[in-house]
């Protein structure tokens, strides 16, 4: 861009989401900029959240549990519930979905288990057989899933076979049990 002589032909630069433009003092635009790919800010979907303490007996019998990591590190968006453990997508896009989960079989031994992401599709991770009656693991897992805007995504736990004595260990101070999420560029 040229700018003449004149004095107070400053060009001034403005914008509204999603466009900059460039502005001569005279007031006529001289160009203006699409933005159409996503940028990085503040409030772009962004989250990281760990269970502060143990939830005891929540699976064993074949009942999905439903993690409730209920401490936020940080929500740019305010698109995770510390509550009930779901993540909403705001927009459709790809988004990495991550996690850790340690949790214990319990008094019973049960004959599988399995970590897994629920989106609407299952992204499973299969332990079988548990043959101790108390045995600890830790699963940490990823997964990049399309979800549609509103859509929800979660963490369960499911242990088969035994009774309802499987816990999932947190811990505020080691974050052992932890799932985070990230909207992709």
């Amino acid at each position: 861009m040229a700018l003449n002589n004149a004095v107070n032909l400053v060009p001034t630069i403005s914008g509204t989401p999603g466009q900059i433009a460039v502005t001569q003092a005279a007031g006529s635009t001289t160009a203006t900029l699409a933005l159409t790919s996503p940028f990085f800010n503040s409030a772009q979907p962004l989250f990281s959240a760990y269970l502060s303490s143990t939830q005891s007996n929540v699976t064993g019998n074949n009942t999905p549990y439903i993690i409730p990591f209920d401490t936020e590190l940080f929500d740019n968006a305010n698109n995770y519930n510390p509550v009930t453990g779901i993540f909403t997508a705001p927009v459709t896009a790809k988004y990495l979905l991550v996690t850790n989960v340690k949790w214990q079989s319990g008094g019973s031994p049960s004959t599988n288990g399995q970590v897994q992401f629920r989106t609407g599709f299952l992204f499973p991770c299969f332990f079988n057989p548990l043959v101790a009656a108390t045995t600890t693991f830790l699963w940490s897992g990823y997964a990049i899933v399309a979800l549609n805007s509103g859509a929800t995504a979660r963490v369960e736990l499911n242990s088969q076979g035994g009774t309802k004595t499987a816990s999932v260990i947190g811990d505020g101070t080691q974050r052992v049990s932890t799932f985070s999420g990230y909207l992709l560029p």
